[in-house]
């Protein structure tokens, strides 16, 4: 996950949502001509908070093209929140099917992947997903990409 921040008042730290997730790379970086790493790749956990904080190594300025880049990975649920299985079996349709369903709200977006996970900090992403080619993927956001190969689909939405 890459997120451009808009920082609107000094901070020493940013803090992101995550709840059952692994996070194993973390990257706050500025571009000041060239990328310039502000935290040496450190986080700290707050399970209480269902966050992570990211601290920097110099206060973080209104106005400053930041970067925050994490790599993380995570299990599809089974409960309906986040990114979740929806199963339709035989008895249920002619056409049975497994799917990949998402639910951000109210706050179960930081389910799915690292973010800013409050009502009032929603933001738009896009979401790429490859899959064979003998099966099929729907969203109902607008396609942006599509490539195909001779045994894979890749779409952006």
């Amino acid at each position: 996950v890459a997120i451009a921040l808009n920082i609107t008042e000094p901070v020493s730290e940013i803090e992101v949502h995550s709840l059952g997730l692994t996070i194993e790379t973390v990257e706050l970086s500025v571009w000041e001509g060239l990328a310039i790493t502000l935290n040496g790749g450190e986080f700290i956990i707050r399970e209480e908070r269902e966050t992570f904080a990211i601290p920097s190594s110099r206060p973080i300025l209104p106005g400053e093209n930041l970067t925050l880049t994490i790599t993380y990975s995570g299990t599809v649920r089974m409960d309906g929140r986040g990114l979740y299985e929806s199963w339709n079996t035989l008895e249920e349709s002619v056409n049975p099917y497994i799917s990949l369903n998402t639910d951000c709200e109210p706050t179960s977006a930081r389910r799915w992947f690292p973010c800013f996970d409050e009502p009032d900090k929603k933001a738009t992403f896009q979401l790429t997903v490859t899959h064979p080619n003998e099966t099929n993927a729907y969203s109902n956001a607008r396609e942006i990409f599509l490539a195909m190969d001779s045994s894979t689909t890749r779409i952006t939405h």
